[in-house]
């Protein structure tokens, strides 16, 4: 049993390793049940997550979408995305137009997925998770459940973020694999001055303790507002948000955003 399990654990790090030979296909995989489902609401199907079907649709870059025009533009990108992630997976070296072109395409379809589309709710969902799940047996936070944290718009900004960053992956992989350089690390055997170990090493420390810093300064705020001090806030939202125990779940989130900062330093330890 042990000799399987390790013989199991050798296999899932090759696989992982290789990653660079796969990315590619699994964007393209994503890419078409993405585009599948633009399709389905093309046809009148239910579940449009965007605009008037999106009950925060104000908090959404895509709070005036309609199925009738985004539904087909999502179909069509679906599809030229599976040729272009088939084809950058498949291609082995290569320059010139079509491979900007791919490399474009890829790196708009990343940013969009992942930055452009989602919006906060997608980190409230995150930081209330833990708390509902360890509070909902103590009947806390009240009327609250998982359910309400993960709506299917909220839902598909997680999906869209998912296939943001394979889509990221598979620009990488390409990118480096069409150049000729080491397709897990990136060498081509010259280096950029930035890149350098002692270079990174320097404006590396100082990029994780901005990374710190910042979740500690939200955290201040939280904890004041918890312990009763209008930090930043007027006194009537203070006690609004003391009548619906709202600073209480403030001061969670706050204190796993310092346990993050504490992590995040980690990097440079």
């Amino acid at each position: 049993m042990a000799e399987a399990s390790r013989e199991a654990g050798r296999v899932a790090l090759r696989w992982w390793r290789g990653w660079p030979g796969w990315i590619g296909y699994v964007a393209a995989a994503w890419s078409l049940t993405y585009g599948l489902l633009g399709l389905y609401w093309t046809l009148g199907g239910a579940g449009f997550p965007f605009g008037k079907n999106d009950p925060g649709a104000a908090l959404s870059i895509l709070g005036s979408g309609r199925a009738d025009f985004g539904a087909p533009v999502i179909a069509a990108l679906g599809l030229a995305g599976v040729v272009a992630a088939v084809a950058m997976a498949r291609t082995q070296r290569g320059g010139g137009v079509l491979r900007a072109a791919l490399l474009g395409f890829a790196w708009v379809a990343a940013v969009t997925l992942t930055l452009v589309m989602p919006d906060y709710r997608v980190l409230v969902a995150v930081a209330y998770t833990p708390i509902v799940l360890i509070g909902t047996p103590f009947g806390w936070p009240p009327g609250v459940s998982i359910l309400d944290v993960f709506p299917w718009p909220v839902v598909n900004q997680f999906v869209c973020i998912a296939g943001g960053l394979l889509w990221a992956a598979t620009a990488v992989a390409y990118g480096r694999r069409s150049r000729g350089a080491c397709e897990s690390c990136g060498r081509d055997g010259t280096r950029v001055g930035w890149t350098t170990p002692d270079s990174a090493a320097r404006w590396g420390r100082w990029a994780t303790y901005v990374a710190a810093i910042i979740p500690i300064l939200y955290a201040v705020t939280r904890w004041a507002w918890a312990l009763g001090f209008p930090l930043g806030i007027s006194e009537e939202f203070l006690r609004e948000g003391q009548e619906v125990g709202l600073w209480r779940a403030g001061a969670a989130l706050a204190t796993l955003a310092v346990g993050g900062a504490i992590l995040t330093l980690g990097l440079v330890q």
